[in-house]
């Protein structure tokens, strides 16, 4: 428990950003502490803290009186009314008495957005917030959002808030979806009647079913009272509308007092200062107890919370501001940190710097199944009635007419099932982004707000009500027991001991108000309670309150709330009322509180009857004027066996969109096609074994429709293998596999395969690197005949490629080039970036920046590079994205080189130690491609060629010699010629070298070739070859030169 502090006159005053004068002192006035006895300083610089304390003398601190002063006249029949409305631009709602009434408005998208995140909304609602700010988003902005977030419940609010862009991008992308749904038809205004289908129109959501409502008008009245009837059997639940009214309210006292509050002019101001007295200044004094004293620059906020809570719920006020405060934080401490700025700036630069670094390799993506978008992150099948079920804000909705007016339901707040809900509920909502200036004028206590633009309100007050008409039977008797005396006992038996007397000033008292229904009905009762005036609650107790009660037949119950007197006097007492839809039931008798310090010396119009003894005519007229949810239709099966019974009853039910399983069963019995297509089609299990598809039967499923398929793709996916491996192929993701499988399944039991399914047969054997059968799948495709015209334009310049028709690529590329999604966009613009760079120009910048493949290709064509080799007496450099090098020539004495590192070849990098003996620097072209003849007095020699770049240095050994040396490493023998003429060298040395697998070089033998220019260099007459890896071979010829080559052990 926290202590509770409400009675102080003002919080502890707090003196900021004060400065020291020349001699280091700080100087407050007394003045400025108010009635503070404690102070403790806090000096702060960018390395220290200091703090001190210093206790001041004695202060009388004048309490703030908290007890309640405007209590509820007991003359007058009052009920607290707290509703939210719609409230149109232009139109006013007025608060009587601004003294005991609140208002809240919800005028903008953002400010609903809020509160269904507040009812607890499903979190999905807070990740697509940037709706409540899409007005302020740039188109480029705006594109790449939707391209991310793409969904049914993002296109239903781009529809009903942005139909511009809905128009430009939206509809457009629609329209090239493969499988499209109802929502999708109905945006691209396409025909959706066959939706009031029974089967399929049980499974709509309650908004969906008000589109087709709205599309098909004949439907339209029959849809509306379905949706009604269904709200119907919902029960009331008025504490959960008294929820959504304190949650509006609550919002605006943390947000400062709300829209009302923050407009507020200074006469209201002054009005509400009245609160803050308490008691009569006289009576105050009576009893020795110090008037508060008025706070200065109490938030408005506080001032308008002034009924529904207990005292001390509002912000205690601020003290004045000293002088020293108008110095901005910021410039304070930018002050305060002095020097370190710099080591800031210097940081955020740095920061700065590394996002501009290239970046690092970084590996694929896991690969993921990707669907079409639909409802957000639900599949077709998990997208059934339940994601919006009805209640009484889709009720609005389906009564509401265009020429009503605007949307505006004030039932937003059941809107929280789920983000599908909770979406579509904003996107419907006739609320503005940016809400317009609204006019407030307050006349003595009488406060009007008139609307600049459409909004919904919430709001309480204390209103006077009428008796009902008839006297009613409900009860309510009150009684008050002191807490700490409850009970009195007669021998065995406990009874509570009632206070009829003088009350005992500090003494807690419990009242007691027993509410007690007599009647055979269900009763749902508004008891509104107050303490007695000049008391004060305890107990977490309340000053004014309204509890809401469920009695059930015969039901009583009782409710308690405790208070105490710190004063005595005669103090009246609101009695408790209880009420029902606003309309007075009972009241108990008002009463004045002496309060002292020391006490002295078989129903015919029943569906039960007509469904089993009135006519066909009885029950059909039962049937068009009931509640259908409400009712069993299982009664009347036995009626079903009657042809002429049968039809019409079925025919009443189609037009009110209800269907009954066990009804529609008997149209076997009768043989009427329609109805046992409509009932095949509820029955999944049963038709499910006819195979995905059936086509031409009575009933047509279609594996879609019915949520048995869906097309799935999956990406990134990247095979290890390009070709068969065996003589059985394998799908090596088994995700993919098992898709694929149930793909073929659907396409084998069509009658032919359509455009859609051979588009997509080639898609997933490109994805299995089985092209030449996916190019001729994708041969075989009517693009007319494609309902996905985009897809099947990347697909076939992708398969272009495939082909090396560039032309054909580029042609198939260009015209979506600008298509108004990004992700779309960025897939053609690459593309063609891909198609230039084959064509010889410089390679593209990635453009879609989340794209990984496009980010490491952008950095690798960024990415310098440089090779050398030697060719025909000449450097040749292969190199990229350089424009200079510096080549350095070292000489060596291959012999001596050999014997140190045998395996020079991999090991010229070394020379990068040593000093060149001749250095050339050369300017390299735009080609790729540059020559530089060898050094004239080089070109005898054996050389390591170095050339050095930027960040890169790569060298090669070159041998000058005449020698063609012929390997036969299976069985470990070369032959040496001379290269010019190709005749034999005997008695060429030569040297080998062995590398063992545990990496150590040792001499292995050497020798010369004989008359035939031949040599064996694996044989010995030890087990030394055993242990080689690899072999290192030096020749060298006293005329033709010198050179090293390698070999591998002869295979055994």
């Amino acid at each position: 428990a926290f202590p509770t502090l409400d009675f102080l006159a003002a919080p502890a005053p707090v003196l900021a950003n004060l400065r020291p004068d020349d001699d280091g002192v700080i100087r407050v006035a007394l003045a400025d502490l108010g009635a503070a006895q404690h102070v403790r300083a806090i000096v702060v610089d960018p390395a220290l803290t200091s703090i001190a304390e210093l206790r001041l003398p004695r202060r009388d601190a004048p309490p703030r009186d908290r007890r309640l002063k405007n209590a509820l006249d007991p003359a007058r029949h009052l009920a607290e009314d707290r509703r939210v409305e719609g409230l149109p631009a232009g139109a006013a709602v007025v608060v009587e008495d601004v003294a005991s009434g609140k208002l809240e408005l919800v005028d903008t998208v953002a400010r609903a957005h809020q509160l269904l995140l507040t009812l607890g909304a499903d979190g999905a609602l807070r990740e697509l917030g940037f709706v409540t700010t899409w007005h302020k988003l740039s188109d480029a902005e705006r594109r790449a959002r939707y391209a991310r977030y793409a969904c049914h419940e993002l296109h239903l609010f781009l529809r009903f808030k942005d139909p511009a862009f809905f128009a430009a991008v939206v509809k457009p992308y629609l329209a090239h979806k493969r499988d499209k749904t109802f929502l999708d038809r109905w945006l691209l205004d396409d025909d959706v009647s066959a939706w009031l289908e029974p089967w399929a129109f049980g499974r709509l959501n309650a908004l969906e079913r008000i589109l087709l409502a709205r599309a098909v008008a004949p439907a339209r009245a029959s849809v509306t009272r379905l949706l009604g009837d269904a709200v119907d059997l919902i029960p009331p639940d008025p504490e959960g509308d008294a929820r959504l009214v304190d949650t509006l309210l609550g919002a605006s006292a943390l947000e400062g007092g709300g829209v009302a509050a923050q407009a507020m002019p200074q006469e209201a101001d002054e009005l509400f200062d009245m609160e803050d007295h308490g008691v009569e200044e006289e009576e105050a004094k009576e009893y020795d107890a110090a008037p508060a004293k008025k706070a200065k620059g109490r938030s408005r906020a506080a001032k308008l919370d002034s009924f529904g809570g207990p005292p001390g719920g509002a912000p205690m006020p601020p003290p004045p501001a000293a002088p020293m405060m108008a110095m901005p934080m910021a410039e304070a401490s930018a002050t305060l940190a002095g020097g370190y700025a710099g080591d800031f700036d210097d940081a955020i630069a740095d920061l700065a710097e590394r996002e501009r670094a290239e970046p690092l390799y970084r590996g694929a993506d896991k690969t993921q199944e990707w669907a079409e978008s639909n409802w957000w992150h639900r599949r077709v099948e998990d997208a059934g009635p339940e994601l919006i079920e009805p209640n009484r804000f889709w009720r609005d909705l389906a009564r509401h007419d265009d020429g009503d007016g605007p949307f505006l339901s004030p039932h937003l707040g059941e809107c929280t099932g789920s983000f599908a809900e909770a979406m579509c509920a904003l996107a419907v909502l006739d609320l503005p982004f940016v809400a317009g200036a609204h006019a407030i004028a307050v006349d003595d206590r009488r406060l009007t707000l008139t609307a600049a633009s459409h909004a919904l309100v919430a709001r309480t007050r204390i209103a006077e009500v009428a008796a009902g008409a008839e006297r009613s039977p409900i009860l309510v008797g009150q009684s008050y027991f002191r807490a700490d005396d409850r009970w009195e006992w007669d021998g065995a038996e406990q009874r509570e001991k009632y206070v009829t007397g003088e009350l005992l000033v500090g003494v807690v008292y419990q009242c007691q108000v027993v509410v007690t229904n007599p009647t055979s009905a269900q009763q749902r009762l508004a008891v509104l309670l107050q303490i007695p005036r000049g008391a004060m609650p305890v107990d977490s107790g309340f000053v004014t309150r309204t509890v809401h009660l469920h009695l059930s037949p015969y039901g009583t119950q009782s409710l308690e709330y405790a208070f105490y007197f710190p004063f005595g006097g005669t103090w009246p007492h609101y009695p408790a009322h209880v009420t029902r839809d606003g309309v007075l039931l009972a009241a108990a008798p008002a009463t004045e509180l002496i309060v002292v310090k020391e006490l002295g010396a078989g129903d015919v119009g029943s569906w039960a009857h007509v469904s089993q003894h009135g006519s066909t005519d009885d029950v059909l007229a039962f049937l068009d004027r009931a509640n259908l949810g409400r009712l069993d239709l299982g009664r009347i099966a036995w009626r079903m066996r009657d042809r002429n019974a049968f039809t019409l009853i079925t025919g009443l039910l189609t037009r009110r969109h209800a269907y009954a399983d066990r009804l529609w069963a008997y149209a076997l019995r009768h043989g009427d096609r329609d109805r046992i297509a409509e009932w095949l089609r509820h029955q999944d299990g049963y038709v499910r074994p006819a195979g995905p598809v059936l086509d031409g039967a009575i009933v047509d499923l279609d594996p879609v429709t019915r949520g048995w398929y869906q097309h799935l793709e999956y990406a990134p996916l990247v095979n290890a293998r390009a070709h068969q491996l065996g003589a059985r192929r394998r799908i090596l993701n088994d995700a993919l596999g098992a898709q694929y499988r149930a793909f073929l399944e659907v396409v084998a039991h069509r009658a032919r395969a359509g455009a859609g399914d051979l588009l997509a047969a080639a898609h997933y054997l490109f994805c299995l690197d089985r092209v030449d059968d996916a190019l001729a799948a994708l041969d075989r495709v009517d693009a007319e005949a494609v309902p996905s015209r985009l897809q099947h334009a990347y697909l076939a310049a992708y398969a272009a490629c495939v082909r090396g028709d560039l032309d054909a690529a580029r042609a198939l590329a260009t015209p979506w080039r600008d298509h108004p999604v990004d992700r779309w966009r960025h897939r053609f613009v690459a593309l063609l970036a891909m198609l230039d760079e084959a064509g010889g120009a410089d390679a593209a910048v990635a453009v879609d920046p989340d794209s990984r493949d496009q980010r490491m290709a952008e950095a690798a064509a960024r990415q310098p590079s440089i090779d050398v080799a030697i060719e025909g007496g000449q450097v040749v450099l292969q190199h990229h994205a350089l424009t200079g090098c510096q080549l350095r020539f070292f000489q060596m004495d291959i012999e001596l080189l050999f014997s140190r590192q045998p395996f020079v070849q991999g090991d010229v990098e070394r020379f990068s130690f040593i000093e060149p003996g001749h250095v050339v620097e050369v300017a390299l072209d735009g080609t790729g491609r540059t020559t530089v003849p060898l050094p004239a007095a080089l070109r005898g020699a054996n050389l390591v060629v170095e050339a050095v770049a930027p960040g890169l240095r790569r060298a090669v050994a070159h041998y000058a010699h005449d020698l063609a040396v012929q390997l036969s490493h299976q069985y470990g023998q070369l032959r040496v010629v001379r290269a010019s003429s190709q005749a034999a060298l005997p008695a060429t040395y030569v040297k080998v070298y062995g590398r063992q697998r545990g990496g150590a070089v040792t001499f292995f033998k050497d020798g010369y070739t004989d008359v035939r220019g031949r040599f064996d260099y694996a044989t010995l007459s030890t087990d030394d070859l055993d242990r080689v890896e690899r072999f290192a071979i030096l020749v060298v010829a006293d005329d033709a030169g010198a050179t090293v080559l390698e070999a591998a052990p002869p295979p055994r």
